[in-house]
């Protein structure tokens, strides 16, 4: 874990957080949603309930990302290398 980002200012730790969410992987999770919305309903999704599925599901989605990075992060610390490679099928 890099211990300069968590003794670094506010906007440090905010690039560091949404490095950490992996904005690309969201993206495609919110897509596949959104494209699931328009699917489940006959004609058009309504725009109160469309913007705020999609909102939260953008916000868990990246929060899941961003505990799991973390956890690997952390996994690596206490047992190495080997740990690396056992979470990610490398």
């Amino acid at each position: 874990m890099n211990t300069q980002v968590l003794h670094g200012n506010l906007a440090q730790q905010l690039r560091a957080f949404y490095a950490l969410t992996k904005p690309r992987v969201v993206s495609l999770i919110v897509f596949t949603a959104v494209i699931g919305m328009f699917l489940a309903v006959p004609g058009m999704v309504p725009g109160k309930i469309l913007l705020a599925a999609t909102l939260g599901i953008a916000l868990v989605a990246a929060l899941t990302v961003a505990v799991i990075a973390g956890r690997f992060e952390i996994a690596q610390l206490f047992f190495g290398e080997a740990a690396a490679g056992a979470g990610h099928g490398r």
